[in-house]
């Protein structure tokens, strides 16, 4: 390893979920669509355990915003985008 080479903190997506106080569904989904990075372990095509790049999503999160185009309505329980 390169000398000042940094490892980021990596923990599973349960552990990282209740860390940032997301569900284990919203952890899960932004691995799946690459907007926080993510390892699997284990041998390819296994369902080996994921860690999440826990710095890459405090990074994620400290950035995000809200845009007009992600309001929506809720009602009586029911999220209607517009």
């Amino acid at each position: 390893m390169e000398k000042g080479t940094r490892i980021p903190r990596m923990e599973d997506m349960k552990t990282a979920a209740a860390l940032f106080g997301l569900s284990y569904y919203a952890t899960r989904q932004l691995v799946l669509s690459g907007k926080v990075p993510a390892i699997r372990l284990g041998v390819e095509g296994s369902r080996g355990k994921i860690l999440v790049n826990c710095d890459a999503l405090a990074s994620f999160l400290s950035t995000s915003k809200i845009s007009s185009e992600d309001k929506h309505d809720v009602i009586e329980g029911i999220r209607i985008q517009h």
